[in-house]
């Protein structure tokens, strides 16, 4: 038998374990590489995706992409889809988002910081966060990262990347959900600049060629802020899809002359308005933000406190953006919570009518109000029906009906003279009624009614007891002339028979 030498076959298994080694180290770090401006980050999966928003977490520790993914998944939705209204599109490039640990902070040029801890590549396609500071933040800061990187991206896809860098990065600040405490500390820097004459002109600002930094500028952050919230105010919400759509059609030689001819201003008419803008906003127009009015869930909070007139005016507020908008979805939305904010509004005004009814004594009235209000009620969800409330000025208002009705049976009886007695019943129980419900006059009225009728059972006795005095004189008179003492007839026949015989 030929015997086989077992080196080749050694080699040969050594070889392959080594390719297969050198392909899963390949794999590994081309899935981990980055570019300089970190767009090449690996392939997004569904476990950690949502929309157009990738998440990845590239740090040690509990949190993952998947957890993060589940967290974030109905915030990151709701945001795209506001955006997605505002701007009038939606990118076809995803916006991937990875969390690192601060030791892998950026450093490179192609970094623009929008935050102490975030920063986004130039097409905003790539996004970096410090973990652990995004973990530290409030909950609405922490949100309003998203939504400010979610708005840049999707600005620059709209426009095509030539929107300017003062309108993407002020824009997508405008955007965010409004924090007091950073409005402030942001109009203040404004109104400052403004003050030692480094406010630069609104057309200074758009025609800026390089106002990005790895490292955040928060002066040069107020600024952009101001000059969206210029444009927004002024000039509508639709300004933003509108500048998109102009920078995308049309060379952006010179930027500033996208916001002439979208506003349909002169720019010596801009200048004026900026400078007119810029004193309203410094005397507290920095509060307001104009796509505050998008989130329609304050208006539904304050219609489920019965808080109905206020949530019908802030309602309306987002009817008026989202018809402006053409968002559909969202003005069906709000006309919903305005429409049932309405019905709790007469709901209430009919039962403080029904309160004035009662207190007026108007029983009758007060019932019809009632029932009306029971119905507009019947159309709003259980537990905003006073139900403890409207049945007990049901039983109030039953309570009176009753006891008119009393009273007038009352008055009726009390012309028959076999009926005095129970119309004297109904009256006390009218009165002791009108008396629990407050019901002054009415009280009077019974107590009238029951005077009368005792006056008149008086006579009535009077009148009897007169009748039987007379009777009883009358018997005794005739008893006593009835009694055999009384009469003479013997005697009388007896002196007629003595005279008959003389």
């Amino acid at each position: 038998m030929e015997r086989t030498n077992p080196l080749p076959r050694m080699f040969q298994a050594m070889l392959v374990g080594l390719l297969a080694v050198s392909m899963l180290l390949s794999t590994s770090l081309s899935a981990t590489a980055q570019t300089e401006d970190g767009s090449d980050i690996g392939s997004a999966t569904e476990d950690n995706t949502v929309g157009q928003v990738e998440i990845r977490v590239q740090s040690t520790g509990a949190v993952t992409s998947r957890s993060l993914v589940t967290d974030l998944e109905p915030v990151l939705s709701d945001i795209q889809e506001m955006t997605t209204v505002v701007v009038g599109a939606r990118p076809d490039e995803a916006l991937a988002v990875r969390f690192v640990a601060s030791a892998d902070r950026p450093t490179g040029a192609a970094w623009i910081a929008v935050a102490p801890e975030t920063w986004v590549n130039d097409s905003a396609t790539v996004a970096m966060v410090d973990l652990d500071a995004w973990l530290a933040l409030p909950e609405i800061e922490a949100e309003n990262r998203f939504r400010h990187l979610i708005a840049r991206r999707w600005l620059m896809d709209a426009s095509g990347g030539a929107m300017p860098a003062a309108l993407v990065d002020g824009l997508a600040r405008y955007l965010e959900t409004p924090v007091l405490a950073q409005q402030a500390r942001l109009a203040s820097i404004v109104q400052q600049g403004y003050l030692n004459g480094e406010l630069s002109s609104w057309s200074e600002m758009v025609n800026a060629d390089d106002v990005n930094s790895v490292t955040l500028d928060e002066s040069v952050a107020s600024h952009h802020v101001a000059l969206a919230a210029f444009l927004v105010e002024r000039y509508g919400a639709n300004v933003i899809s509108d500048l998109a759509t102009w920078y995308t059609d049309t060379s952006a030689d010179d930027p500033a002359r996208a916001i002439v001819y979208v506003t349909g201003q002169t720019s010596e008419r801009l200048d004026a308005s900026w400078d007119e803008f810029l004193g309203t906003w410094f005397g507290g127009g920095w509060r307001s933000n104009l796509f505050a009015a998008l989130d329609l869930q304050p208006a539904e909070d304050l219609f489920a406190r019965g808080a109905y007139e206020a949530a019908v005016d802030r309602a309306n507020q987002t009817l008026l953006l989202t018809t402006a908008l053409d968002d559909r979805v969202g003005s069906a939305e709000a006309e919903r919570v305005a429409a049932q904010g309405s019905v709790g509004m007469q709901a209430e005004a009919l039962m403080t009518d029904a309160e004035e009814a009662l207190r007026d004594h108007e029983y009758a009235r007060a019932s019809v109000l009632i029932d009306r209000a029971e119905d507009q009620y019947a159309l709003l969800p259980e537990d905003h029906r006073p139900a403890s409330l409207v049945d007990s000025w049901r039983n109030l208002a039953t309570s009176g009906i009753d006891a008119i009705a009393q009273t007038e049976q009352a008055h009726a009886d009390s012309a028959d003279w076999f009926s005095m007695h129970a119309a004297r019943e109904d009256a006390i129980q009218a009165g002791s009624a009108f008396a629990a419900l407050g019901d002054a006059d009415r009280v009077a009225g019974a107590q009238g009614l029951v005077d009368e009728l005792d006056a008149r059972l008086f006579r009535l006795v009077l009148a009897l007891g007169g009748a039987a005095v007379l009777l009883v004189g009358w018997l005794l008179v005739w008893g006593w002339n009835r009694a055999p003492a009384r009469t003479h007839w013997p005697a009388m026949l007896d002196r007629t028979r003595r005279d008959v015989a003389t």
